[in-house]
């Protein structure tokens, strides 16, 4: 069960780091 809930954080965690790195490159773009 917390393996599980481990992932599930890990892929959040990640996502967001994704979108704040999106969001920086655009906005050097700009």
């Amino acid at each position: 069960m917390s393996d599980l809930l481990k992932k599930i954080e890990d892929k959040e965690l990640s996502s967001i780091v994704f979108m704040a790195g999106f969001w920086n490159l655009m906005e050097k773009r700009l």
